[in-house]
Order: C-alpha cells, then structure tokens, then sequence
C-alpha cells in the first residue's frame, strides 16, 4: 500500500515542480478513470486549450485515462499523474501533493467542464481562505499554508490508515472542523 502511495506522490510532485518551474503558483486539479471518462480527454484538452489553462492536472486512475492523458494533454503530458490509489484517495491525495510542492490548488470533478479562465476569481476570492469548499459539490481550494498542510496532512493520514473510501461531501466538513490548527 505504501508503494502505491509513494509512486503517487512522486508524480504528482513532479507536476507540481513542472508547474512552478513555469511561473505558475496555481494548480487546477482533476481526476479521471475509466474508459468512458478517457473518450473524453481529448475533446477536455481542448476546451483547455481553447481557454489557455495551462496548469491542469490530471489524476489518471488507471492505465487506459493515463494512456489518453498524455496523448492529449494540454499543454503537456508532464501534468498527467498516474495514480496507483484508490480513486477515492486519488482525488484528495493528488491535490494536496501538489499543495506540499508550494502549490495553491483548485481541485475538482472532471465533469465540471470550465466555461472560462477561472484563476483570476480563484486568486481574488479563495486565497482569503487556507482551505475554501462548498459543502456537496466536488470544488476546493487548498493554500500552502503551514495550518491547511496540517489539516491535509491529518487527512491523507486518516485515507492511509483507514481505507480509501470516504463520503466525499463529508471529508473536509470533518477535517475542517477537527481542532487541528
């Protein structure tokens, strides 16, 4: 389990790096698997394209999204994660591995298709917040910030101790409320 975990990690890290090795302090994060969501990646690549989000990353939950993902990815195929979790872990674990390499995040569901650029409303509005989330939805934005990483940290400790599959509107409305800053 620690393998996978690890292996995980040193993906997401190293998009994270690629991201910041480019000028950017946002990352957009998002997951996919399956065969039905990988028939997708190329027609999402270019709406990405076509609003010049240029710091998504995708969370590929198996080998046949990862195959599509750096086939099509835009802009390049070093912002494909493959992932080894559980898809469930994936979808937090890749956001905050990418908040530890000194990232701000905006995670979310893949079928959440952008309509236009969001980063400037993200940089105005979220970064008030360490952790920002709308309770029910699949939208969150994570800071760098020493009391969000704890509380991420408390998070990915409890997926790894605990399994992988966690209600995912109940996830951060638990960790948020713990006394953990």
């Amino acid at each position: 389990d620690a393998l996978h975990w690890s292996s995980t990690s040193r993906s997401a890290l190293a998009a994270g790096r690629h991201l910041a090795l480019n000028g950017h302090r946002l990352a957009l994060a998002t997951f996919a698997f399956g065969k039905d969501y990988a028939a997708m990646i190329p027609a999402y690549a270019s709406r990405l394209r076509r609003l010049r989000l240029d710091n998504a990353v995708l969370s590929c939950g198996d080998d046949v999204t990862h195959r599509a993902c750096l086939k099509h990815w835009w802009p390049r195929r070093e912002l494909c994660v493959r992932g080894t979790l559980s898809n469930s872990a994936l979808k937090y674990a890749v956001p905050v591995f990418l908040q530890h390499a000194g990232l701000e995040v905006f995670a979310f569901n893949f079928d959440a298709v952008p309509f236009k650029d969001p980063r400037s409303y993200l940089m105005s509005y979220c970064r008030r917040y360490e952790i920002a989330f709308h309770m029910g939805t699949a939208y969150y934005f994570l800071r760098p910030t020493a009391a969000a990483k704890k509380m991420t940290r408390a998070l990915l400790h409890y997926l790894h101790e605990h399994g992988a599959y966690v209600l995912e509107m109940w996830v951060f409305t638990t960790f948020a409320s713990l006394d953990l800053m």
